[in-house]
């Protein structure tokens, strides 16, 4: 349904308009990017925006997400798909990022068929920003493939209200959150993951997206091209995983020859 240009019509399922204003799509799919620094107790708030966005509390058990997953729910009369993803460290060029949590960043995006509408780049708000995580981002963003940077918009996540203008201060200290900001053309977002209930912000995240969704003329981001590659790496992946327990097997046999003998 996302390749067709709709202009007048206002009966498609998937798409309502409002008139002349762009694109409201009544089912919205959202994938959560990210990083994680040494020592942070959470990676970025991905999972905690996930839950603010579909309304849901946080789950006590502040686990580190090592599988892509996926959840919906229905808000605001919008069924709403998000994807949450493993964080690469932010540190790490994805060289240095295990194969397992390169294949679950981009079988993230394969979760929203057939595409999100749009990747969450999730930050907290008031981290530091040097160089080397921008080099990171923009190297395991290229794993994606394709145009990822016009389907990207910032999520500052933040534990509590956040002023706009420390949030100025804090862009003009790190030029390369600066540089990522412009890449996303300016689209950004504070959301409190503290405040829950406040509707809001979410709705005002959503009308962001929406703007988003009318640049890219209701398309969603294709990751046909990745297909290809998660195929690869699973069966490579797989391979080695039976190569090691073949290993395993062999060793213990000789073990036990040896025992026995």
């Amino acid at each position: 349904t996302h390749t067709h240009t709709h202009t007048h019509t206002h009966t498609h399922i998937t798409c309502l308009f409002y008139a002349g204003e762009g694109h409201h799509l009544l089912a919205l799919r959202m994938v959560l990017i990210g990083g994680r620094e040494i020592g942070g107790i959470e990676a970025s708030g991905k999972t905690s925006s996930g839950n603010t966005i579909l309304g849901r509390d946080d789950s006590p058990f502040h686990k580190r997400t090592s599988k892509s997953l996926k959840s919906e729910g229905q808000r605001f009369g919008r069924h709403l798909t998000v994807v949450d993803t493993p964080g690469w460290w932010w540190h790490y060029a994805p060289d240095d990022t295990p194969k397992h949590d390169q294949i679950e960043f981009l079988h993230g995006a394969a979760l929203c068929s057939p595409g999100p509408h749009a990747f969450l780049l999730v930050i907290p708000v008031n981290m530091a920003f040097p160089d080397r995580y921008r080099f990171s981002l923009e190297e395991h963003l290229a794993l994606l493939k394709g145009d990822v940077w016009k389907y990207t918009l910032m999520l500052f996540s933040s534990n509590g209200p956040y002023r706009k203008d420390v949030f100025e201060r804090h862009l003009k200290r790190w030029p390369a959150l600066l540089w990522v900001l412009e890449k996303c053309q300016h689209r950004y977002h504070i959301l409190d993951n503290k405040n829950k209930r406040d509707e809001s912000q979410v709705l005002a995240l959503l009308a962001k997206i929406d703007e988003m969704v009318t640049l890219n003329k209701g398309r969603c981001y294709e990751s046909g091209e990745n297909a290809v590659h998660l195929e690869q790496w699973r069966r490579t992946l797989k391979e080695a995983a039976e190569e090691r327990i073949t290993a395993v097997e062999t060793q213990r046999t000789r073990h036990q020859a040896l025992q026995n003998g």
